[in-house]
């Protein structure tokens, strides 16, 4: 076992006599390095930071991270801090035993901002900041902005621009694997990108990108390991592709006593499946849902220039009830032309005043297309995709909990846990069993990790899987 040789007050309350781990998450900040001009010194050894949380999500490529400093020794001033200091964190896992081996996650950080600056007359020679970082691709962006074209798969595309950016070596993204279903679809995108940044340019182009069963696609990164990941919505359902988690998670009393814990590693691995909070919210609004996925008042407008045609979709309509309009045909004025007076055969929807004045309203401008071997421009990709898209939107979050356990860094967005939350039933006559409409498969969507007091939780966002669009589950799979 590594033996860390960090005194850091945080951590010794954390272990018994002889040294073994009361809770199954226990860390030591190994080093948490400011550098800058040359420039280093270790504020963990100093015994100066007092959190360090750091935020993942599914949404972003980048890692976002707030430390917390008391500072004692005037380190703010001697030091220099003026917010353009690279942070270098290493963080000692704990093992459960002293047969298992310690292990260090290390990142690297810029500083963004120094959100807060506090000393009060109680403690007038203690002063408190927090420093807000990010990942260096978000500060490396913010410097460049390219012009390029792009050819082929959008998922090309963005390994090109991690690597030769930002830089994240092409081995550092994984991208889909092996599995048909992991594979993005879009092999056939050309397009110029003008006048963006690289992380512009990587979202951009992510939008481009669906699977076999229309799904979109994230760009999200791992901090313990580093790692950039570029998966499918349809492959992070898919149990083939994408195995639950082998430890489940369950919501209910367990025996936690010092005791307990001194007793040896199997009492710790029972208490890192336990959900130590967890908050619900169930957004059983289906109307709202629907509008927010494209359902109810949602309006596309389609311009192809190939044929100068223009077509307007209602997607509440039969397919009867949309009309094609040639640019030719008299009776169309695309600034002026009213949907509740042109569009025959819908009964009742000329009293729902000003419902396409905050209808989602999407525009595809279908270019002459110049381009041979079966290109498309993105307008054409997006068009093609675009139900599936809806859908996915209107129903992704539907059920959502906010969990909190003891620290598990490998619970990245993307994995797929199960948990058991107990029905709410009189447990003096009964045992409580499963709630089986709370209980199930979910999906992480955000992870904060929290390193505090010598203990490391990670509260966890995740949603369930199977509110992911039913339909093209069970027809495309």
């Amino acid at each position: 076992m590594a033996v860390s040789d960090n005194n850091n007050a945080n951590t010794s309350r954390n272990f018994d006599a002889e040294g073994n781990p009361l809770f199954p998450s226990v860390y030591e900040f190994e080093y948490i390095k400011f550098i800058k001009q040359g420039k280093e010194v270790d504020a963990a050894k100093k015994r100066l930071v007092t959190s360090l949380e750091i935020v993942e999500e599914l949404y972003s490529p980048i890692v976002k991270a707030k430390i917390i400093i008391r500072d004692n020794e005037n380190f703010f001033e001697e030091f220099g801090l003026n917010g353009q200091e690279v942070v270098k964190v290493g963080i000692l896992r704990k093992a459960l035993s002293k047969e298992q081996d310690d292990r260090v996650i290390e990142l690297d950080l810029v500083v963004e901002n120094y959100s807060l600056f506090e000393k009060t007359t109680e403690s007038i020679t203690v002063q408190e900041y927090h420093l807000n970082l990010i990942s260096p691709i978000a500060f490396l962006s913010r410097l460049q902005q390219i012009s390029q074209s792009v050819k082929g798969s959008p998922v090309d595309g963005i390994k090109d621009i991690f690597e030769k950016y930002l830089p994240i070596a092409k081995e550092r993204v994984l991208a889909p694997g092996d599995s048909p279903g992991d594979f993005c679809q879009v092999n056939n995108l050309k397009t110029v990108i003008t006048k963006r940044t690289p992380l512009q340019a990587i979202e951009w182009l992510r939008s481009c990108c669906y699977d076999s069963i229309g799904s979109p696609f994230f760009v999200f990164p791992s901090f313990a390991s580093g790692n950039m990941h570029i998966k499918s919505w349809g492959s992070i359902t898919n149990e083939a592709i994408n195995p639950v988690y082998p430890k489940p998670y369950v919501f209910k009393p367990f025996k936690e006593t010092v005791s307990d814990a001194a007793a040896g590693p199997g009492h710790l691995e029972e208490l890192a499946s336990k959900i130590i909070s967890l908050r619900s919210d169930l957004s059983l609004n289906k109307l709202q849902n629907t509008l927010d996925g494209g359902g109810p008042a949602s309006v596309t407008e389609i311009v192809d220039f190939n044929d100068r045609s223009y077509t307007d979709q209602l997607d509440t309509l039969k397919p009867e009830y949309k009309k094609v309009y040639n640019q030719d045909d008299p009776i169309l004025d695309p600034i002026s032309f009213n949907y509740l007076e042109k569009i025959e055969g819908v009964k009742g929807v000329d009293r729902l005043d000003n419902m396409f004045e905050t209808a989602k309203k999407e525009v595809f401008y279908l270019p002459v297309s110049p381009y041979v071997d079966g290109y498309k421009a993105s307008p054409e990709i997006k068009l093609a995709a675009k139900e599936e898209k809806n859908h996915y939107e209107s129903t992704i979050g539907s059920i959502t909990h906010d969990i909190t356990i003891y620290g598990e860094d490998q619970l990245i967005p993307g994995v797929r846990i199960k948990i058991k939350v107990p029905k709410a039933v009189d447990t003096s006559q009964q045992e409580p069993g499963v709630d089986e409409s709370l209980s199930g498969t979910y999906i992480v969507l955000v992870a904060v990790h929290t390193f505090k007091d010598g203990i490391y939780f990670t509260r966890a966002k995740i949603t369930k899987d199977s509110q992911y669009n039913p339909k093209f589950n069970t027809e495309k799979r």
